[in-house]
């Protein structure tokens, strides 16, 4: 059957059996040029869907032989086309299981985009039947993910206005620059190298491709090798260049930047992107402080600062970044003058794509920092299917929004970080982060982050990693600087994130898979709502030195409407033999009031079918407790926990590395104030006058036994005075 060219096709299959869906499986060949175009949905006798596979793929061809199953090793969304063999789905098709099998049951794919035609070749069904019917649990961990924006085709891309062709690999200027016409008339003894061609389009605004002879595959372009300065930005606008000669997906010419300075990386960037509508393709980029720029432009000349530029339609694909000191990719649009106090830029960037990159950095793979700039807008920035490697102590994926006195009233809308690898090395290195979404900081205020998606990445951190984040939602670290305490000063206040979905993600070796902002210290007026973190499989590290692990964790400033669904947590020791000191603050899920901090606030937030492993407490409820920061003396003062419903939940066992604080704690367990010594210092920190209010049991099963659960108002030294009410089964 053919698939429409947008649209839907929908084949179908009676089935005469009696009797309830037991299991299913999906077998489906499928032939269509851009996966990513396809989204392939199974159809119930009744009209309940599921979905098998949305905008995998990328830019690869067809399904063949390709079996949906639940409980397959690998997810559909991090297989590679034609996707032959077995695969989890997007979504599970458990949760099709109890429904009547007899019936006609449809095979529904739709073409999402048009531009590409495709055909459903052949389709079967395994229906495992019984007589009444079971409802079977949905297997979390399955890849949840929405349509992302057009992703750009791999291969040499089509010619997009005049052709510019580069002969030389040298990085000389000895032609006419004024324009593309006096270039290619006047183009020099050695004929035309990158550098001039990027001077001329930047003089001849239009439409351009800057392409490379096919005698300079395999060539390095020495940056820096005649001047001693970086390759001019991109100003004019326009123009797609592209790497790729023979047309095989592969850099064919090398960027490098040893020559820059005398060898200095400092501050150079291979190529900078100071206008709309540019593509880089296919390109490999070497020894360089960064690899590709976002910046606005500036004159050598006019000292003032730019502002409200609009920077459209830029992307950055295929590219082979290797030995980047610093950021490979980054979005940073401030200027240095404005360090100290933000200047008002109110630059708009729009539709930025960075797809299908191979990223090895030192500092950041992908990093947007909104620092020194007031007002600005990134709107549609998708970050999707790169391989990112970092160093520890970095970060894989990085939105800054707001930082430093001044950097207010930034934001970021409609963001997509999705399909992304990102491997860490950690050991020994503090603070990696592999996706990290900060908002306001060192008096960085009113910033926002919304309706941001975050979905199907893979993050691994290797052995020995501390205090490693795998995905991190930070707002406003209260009064401080470089993330020192103090009174007053560089506050950051009104800071918002909301409307966000981590979903799908596998997030392995970690001592922290998703977190909201566990920080310390007073927030003012910062808000955290609408967070959604569903289907993920998070396999963490309890590391040997004391600190507070987490498979999720959810705390204030002001955090409301979190919903916890269907998560595969395992939280294990990194040396089991070794004794370690955890505190209850630290759990599979823990929704925490507040760590060290005062008047913090976590309301309306619902864990629902999970499953967790851990010899930590599997689900904790903490109003107010001592902070894991190193030194950090601050009492927990003030803090409340709220509504929250826990439901139909999986405990596998009891905890057993936190039965020093009472043996009656369970898998389980509810604490209004947490006292006693900080598991960063040994010191004993007080727990005063918090609160937790509301919390529900339904349905749970805790190493066997139904809604098994501890309740605490006050534990551990200098506890009390602590409230806790309405805490019950249901």
């Amino acid at each position: 059957m053919a698939i429409p060219d947008p649209g839907t096709a929908a084949p179908s299959i009676t089935v005469g059996v009696g009797g309830f869906v037991k299991s299913l499986d999906v077998a489906v060949d499928v032939t269509h040029p851009f996966d990513a175009d396809l989204k392939l949905e199974i159809v119930s006798p009744g009209g309940e869907a599921v979905t098998l596979a949305e905008a995998v793929g990328m830019w690869g061809h067809d399904f063949i032989g390709t079996v949906f199953k639940d409980g397959s090793p690998g997810s559909i969304a991090s297989g590679s086309p034609p996707f032959k063999g077995t695969f989890r789905p997007i979504q599970a098709l458990s949760r099709l299981a109890g429904l009547p099998a007899q019936g006609i049951w449809k095979l529904r794919v739709t073409d999402m985009r048009g531009g590409y035609a495709g055909r459903i070749e052949s389709w079967s069904l395994a229906l495992t039947t019984c007589a009444v019917a079971e409802r079977s649990p949905d297997t979390a961990g399955a890849q949840v993910s929405p349509p992302l924006p057009t992703a750009v085709p791999s291969g040499r891309l089509p010619d997009e206005g005049r052709v510019i062709l580069v002969t030389s690999a040298s990085d000389t200027v000895n032609g006419d620059v004024s324009s593309v016409d006096r270039l290619s008339g006047s183009s020099g003894p050695d004929g035309i190298s990158l550098r001039e061609a990027l001077l001329a389009t930047n003089n001849s605004p239009g439409t351009y491709t800057i392409r490379f002879a096919p005698a300079l595959a395999g060539s390095t372009i020495h940056v820096g090798s005649a001047t001693g300065t970086p390759l001019p930005p991109l100003t004019g606008g326009g123009t797609l260049i592209d790497g790729d000669i023979d047309g095989d997906g592969r850099p064919d010419v090398t960027l490098d930047g040893q020559r820059i300075g005398n060898g200095s990386r400092c501050g150079i960037c291979a190529l900078t992107v100071s206008s709309s509508g540019n593509r880089l393709h296919a390109l490999a980029i070497s020894h360089f402080q960064r690899g590709v720029a976002f910046a606005p432009p500036r004159g050598d000349i006019d000292p003032t600062v730019p502002s409200g530029g609009t920077f459209r339609g830029n992307s950055v694909t295929g590219l082979v970044l290797t030995d980047i000191a610093d950021d490979g990719i980054g979005l940073r649009p401030g200027f240095a003058d404005c360090d100290a106090s933000a200047c008002a830029t109110h630059d708009q960037w729009i539709d930025t794509r960075v797809v299908g990159n191979t990223i090895a950095a030192g500092r950041v793979g992908f990093g947007t920092e909104l620092r020194a700039t007031a007002g600005d807008a990134l709107r549609g920035v998708t970050v999707a299917g790169n391989s990112i490697t970092i160093g520890g102590g970095a970060d894989g994926v990085q939105f800054v929004v707001g930082d430093g006195a001044g950097a207010n009233e930034n934001e970021v809308t409609d963001a997509v970080i999705a399909y992304n690898t990102v491997n860490a090395s950690a050991p020994g290195k503090i603070l990696t982060i592999g996706i990290d979404v900060t908002v306001g900081r060192r008096g960085g205020s009113r910033n926002s982050v919304t309706d941001t998606s975050i979905i199907g990445n893979h993050v691994r951190f290797a052995a020995g990693a501390l205090r490693a984040r795998a995905v991190s939602l930070g707002i406003s670290d209260g009064c401080s600087v470089e993330g020192v305490m103090i009174t007053s000063g560089k506050c950051s206040t009104d800071n918002a994130i909301r409307g966000l979905e981590i979903s799908g993600n596998a997030l392995n070796g970690q001592d922290a898979g998703v977190v909201i902002d566990p920080c310390c210290g007073t927030v003012t007026q910062s808000t955290i709502t609408q967070v959604l973190v569903e289907d993920n499989v998070i396999q963490g590290i309890a590391p040997a030195v004391d600190l507070d692990p987490w498979g999720i964790v959810i705390a204030g400033p002001d955090t409301s409407g979190v919903t916890v669904d269907h998560n595969t947590i395992s939280v294990q020791t990194m040396d089991p033999g070794q004794a370690h000191i955890a505190t209850l603050a630290g759990a599979g899920i823990a929704v925490l009031g507040g760590l060290g901090s005062d008047h913090k606030v976590v309301r309306d937030v619902s864990i629902v079918d999970n499953r967790i492993d851990t010899e930590l407490v599997s689900i904790s409820v903490v109003g107010g407790g001592p902070s894991d920061e190193p030194n950090a003396l601050l009492p927990a003062v003030g803090n409340r926990v709220s509504d929250v419903r826990i439901l139909r939940n999986v405990v596998e066992r009891e905890p057993a590395l936190v039965q020093h604080w009472d043996p009656g704690v369970k898998g389980i367990t509810v604490v209004a104030g947490l006292g006693g010594p900080s598991p960063a210092n040994g010191q004993s920190n007080g727990s005063l006058q918090n609160a937790v209010d509301g919390v529900t049991l339904t349905g749970n099963v805790v190493a066997g036994v139904p809604d098994d659960f501890a309740a605490y108002a006050d534990l551990g030294t200098n506890a009390s005075g602590n409230s806790m009410r309405n805490v019950a089964r249901n």
